[in-house]
């Protein structure tokens, strides 16, 4: 099985998959998903891998190859 991360924002429903964290600041700025990367690293780790903001959920999901 693969991880991806996938990134869904709550206003629109929009979805996306990133394969790291990191690539999700290739596509889209801090204050468009409200928070850093940092941030994000260091709440996901605790939660599984789980974020959740305001603006954004951001969770890994398997999928199979």
């Amino acid at each position: 099985m693969a991880k991806l991360i996938k990134l869904t924002f709550k206003e629109t429903g929009g979805e996306h998959f990133f394969r790291s964290y990191a690539s999700i600041y290739r596509s889209f700025t801090p204050e468009e998903v409200s928070v850093s990367l940092g941030h994000i690293w260091n709440t996901a780790r605790k939660n599984n891998g789980y974020f959740e903001n305001k603006t954004v959920i951001i969770e890994p999901i398997n999928v199979q190859k």
